[in-house]
């Protein structure tokens, strides 16, 4: 546990004349996460070194109080790219609907590290007022802002997005085109149905494993989304095969392919539960050994094996 005795000492080092002193107190204030250095880091945020301002921001983030909402999205028109990140990765940890227009416009950043972080913020919001600027971020540049935007589009779970994120299951990056197929899944619009079916021959594991997954938790008839599901049971990767019988279980189409993977699955009889018994002396277990082996029972058998080993081991 950090010693709290410490931060008015953090704080008052915000003011030394070195960047690095002030830099490192602002780093260390942020780990505490205590509300009582909210008004000297939001003053940090004006420091003239921009590394002491790209701390402040994160360290405002981290402690997630409402009050540094403000200054943290005018952060985001500041010079410095990195302290324009921290501001976007802290509001997107605050979660404050009212710093959604100021993400959506940082989504028009130069900086691809920004752009990146605001598309990230504006999936934890879950708000349909960025759907717009998320669906023109999945032609972004930047892979990597591309997928954020994926993602925050399945997060917001807007089916306006659907053709977007079909036409990003043919990105030419391949963790693109798993965060479509998810974002996809997760909007479970039957509209999309055709294009994940598509996307079970991509060249990528990962995102025909997640094509399988979403097919198989769409809100469609179940004979459609089996058709396309069945195809995949010879699939070079265990892990594309297995998912496409991991469904929810919605008919019995659905148990029949589970089926088809793994085989019929047998009831247990009364025969096969067991018993549990002990015995204390070796004659007695020996006994017991007799008995169940007579019964033609051999689950008990071996449980009475077990009990009867000389060094006393289960």
């Amino acid at each position: 546990m950090r010693d709290t005795q410490a931060i008015p000492i953090l704080i008052e080092a915000l003011d030394d004349e070195s960047s690095q002193v002030r830099r490192e107190a602002a780093d260390a204030l942020g780990q505490f996460q205590d509300e009582s250095a909210v008004e000297a880091l939001k003053l940090a945020l004006q420091d003239e070194s921009s590394e002491v301002r790209r701390e402040a921001a994160d360290g405002l983030g981290q402690i997630r109080d409402d009050s540094a909402i403000a200054p943290l999205i005018n952060a985001l028109t500041d010079e410095s790219r990195e302290v324009r990140r921290e501001a976007a990765d802290g509001l997107g940890m605050l979660e404050a609907l009212t710093a959604v227009p100021a993400l959506i416009k940082a989504l028009e950043d130069e900086s691809r590290e920004v752009r990146r972080e605001a598309a990230d913020g504006l999936g934890k919001f879950e708000s349909t007022e960025a759907i717009e600027a998320l669906i023109e971020a999945l032609i972004d540049p930047d892979h990597a802002v591309r997928r954020e935007a994926a993602d925050a589009l399945g997060q917001i779970g807007d089916a306006r997005a659907v053709p977007a994120l079909i036409e990003a299951l043919k990105d030419q990056e391949t963790d693109v085109r798993r965060e479509a197929a998810e974002a996809l899944g997760q909007i479970g619009d039957a509209s999309s149905i055709r294009g994940l079916v598509d996307t079970l021959n991509d060249l990528a594991v990962d995102v025909r494993r997640e094509a399988a997954k979403s097919l198989g938790s769409m809100e469609a008839s179940s004979e459609e989304v089996v058709t396309a599901l069945t195809g995949t049971l010879t699939d070079q990767s265990t892990d594309v095969r297995r998912q496409s019988a991991l469904l929810e279980e919605k008919d019995s189409e659905m148990d029949s392919l589970e089926s088809q993977l793994f085989g019929e699955v047998e009831t247990p009889t009364e025969q096969d539960q067991f018993e549990i018994d002990d015995a204390y002396q070796g004659m007695e277990g020996l006994s017991m050994v007799t008995q169940a082996f007579e019964s033609e029972n051999p689950m008990p058998w071996l449980l009475s094996m077990a009990v009867c080993r000389p060094d006393g081991m289960v």
